[in-house]
């Protein structure tokens, strides 16, 4: 089976090998271009480096394959399985050129790229995303908009724009009449639930993570599992990810032993 692990399965196996649990030994593991941002990202990178490059290491060893494809890449993948952009033409390359620095480097100044622009840009999108979703739950609040079925259809709507915004920016010339999201459904069901949340609770907080852990949900497609060690007791994005009624089909279920682990990896990290 192909799974998709996020970021902080990838801390659990630099810790403890592949080992760490039965399930993952029976299966080819992956991770997203999305998941390797929120590594090389996080402010861990300066503080504790060694850490960091343990996880890559790691995903060097035990990954089949980085996805180099963005989340809006994804999305428009499914509906053009043959569209290439310039900005892909690179991507891969880069993504490798960046690992390779890190298995070169002693310590973070030994890093052949600018470290401090991804911490800068992952604060700059969690500013852009946190208002986003501000604006969109204002206007489902004003609206008493709280059924299901019109926030997953807000939600659909979201992707779209985002596809589109990303297309201007990349692909002038592209062109999609008809998006069809059904693939998606794994997603779409979550991150509908997460806007509930919100509207639900206004002071509630916009999380870069949890962003970056619903879009991995868009790479759950054509057979493709999820794997995570969040927990419907640890947080609420876990009971999420665990209360979505795909969950039997598209998420990978924790044995005995990651259960045990949970609570060292977030320590430790």
């Amino acid at each position: 089976m192909k799974v998709i692990c996020d970021i902080n399965v990838w801390y659990a196996i630099s810790q403890h090998g592949i080992n760490i649990s039965s399930e993952l030994r029976k299966h080819e593991l992956y991770i997203t271009n999305l998941s390797l941002f929120e590594l090389i990202s996080s402010r861990m990178l300066k503080s504790n480096f060694e850490t960091v490059q343990q996880v890559i290491f790691s995903i060097t060893k035990y990954s089949s394959e980085i996805f180099s494809q963005n989340d809006a890449q994804q999305i428009i993948l499914a509906q053009k399985p043959d569209y290439i952009d310039s900005l892909a033409l690179t991507q891969k390359d880069n993504i490798y050129k960046l690992i390779d620095s890190f298995c070169k480097a002693d310590k973070v100044e030994d890093l052949d790229f600018n470290y401090d622009y991804f911490i800068q840009v992952r604060e700059q999108e969690t500013v852009k995303w946190g208002l986003i979703m501000k604006e969109l739950v204002n206007e489902l609040r004003i609206n008493r908009i709280t059924e299901y079925d019109v926030i997953k259809i807000r939600t659909s709507e979201i992707l779209i724009q985002h596809v589109k915004w990303y297309l201007s920016q990349n692909s002038p010339s592209t062109i999609i009449e008809n998006y069809f999201l059904d693939k998606f459904e794994f997603f779409l069901d979550c991150y509908s639930l997460y806007l509930l949340e919100f509207i639900k609770k206004p002071k509630k907080v916009f999380d870069m993570n949890d962003y970056i852990d619903f879009m991995n949900l868009l790479y759950c497609t054509n057979g493709y599992k999820y794997f995570t060690l969040e927990s419907e007791k640890r947080n609420r994005l876990g009971a999420i990810l665990r209360d979505s009624k795909f969950s039997d089909k598209y998420l990978l279920p924790n044995d005995s032993f990651i259960k045990e682990q949970i609570n060292r990896v977030f320590q430790q990290k």
